[in-house]
């Protein structure tokens, strides 16, 4: 009972996040839009390279990493400022893919499985260490969804869910909470650790229209 009291007020936190950053995101973004046209009235021959300058600026805050995912815009963009500077990045993400998802059930997932590999990277002195590959991606009628980090922890694994010696680390709910959600779509998640490195691994069939 406890553990499913835990999942679900992790659920509307998760709902209640996603409201907040979409509202701040939206919000930034026609803001951005305002200013940008104010400036482009009022600037003289400097006009150019002020604007590349507000949109190099802006773009950190509301750019868009993918033009077809509002909701993976807002995830992305969220942990790359809360990281800016200490994690590299490297994104591929078809997120055309995603459509089928319900936003809350992408904000889960990807939430929470970043959300993950930010905790585990930020731990290390290293550059090197600090990094984070996300991959949105199809085959065969399946979509796939992978993280991958650096990971230096020795693991043990319980009902196939990672565990550190640091309670805080690979936050077990935060991964079942990720099964949960994609189970609705007979969806499969597996987690794999080798070389150093942690992969959360998703597989859901993609519905035929």
């Amino acid at each position: 009972q406890h553990e499913s009291d835990v999942l679900f007020v992790r659920t509307e936190e998760s709902r209640r996040q996603r409201r907040n950053e979409t509202a701040a995101y939206r919000n930034l973004t026609a803001m951005s839009g305002e200013l940008r046209g104010m400036l482009s009235e009022s600037l003289g021959e400097n006009k150019a390279a002020v604007l590349e300058e507000f949109d190099r600026i802006s773009g950190q805050y509301t750019g868009d990493i993918s033009p077809h995912s509002e909701i993976l815009n807002i995830i992305l963009q969220e942990k790359k400022l809360r990281t800016k500077g200490k994690v590299e990045w490297t994104c591929a993400c078809d997120a055309q893919k995603l459509s089928f998802l319900d936003v809350n059930d992408v904000y889960t997932i990807l939430g929470n499985a970043l959300d993950n590999a930010i905790e585990c990277v930020m731990q290390y002195q290293e550059p090197e260490k600090r990094m984070i590959d996300v991959q949105v991606f199809s085959r065969k009628e399946l979509l796939n969804i992978r993280v991958d980090n650096y990971c230096q922890e020795e693991l043990r694994f319980d009902r196939e869910l990672p565990v550190t010696t640091k309670d805080s680390l690979f936050c077990g709910y935060g991964l079942e909470l990720i099964r949960n959600t994609i189970a609705r779509y007979d969806g499969e998640m597996r987690v794999v650790y080798e070389n150093h490195v942690f992969s959360l691994q998703i597989v859901i069939p993609i519905p035929m229209t």
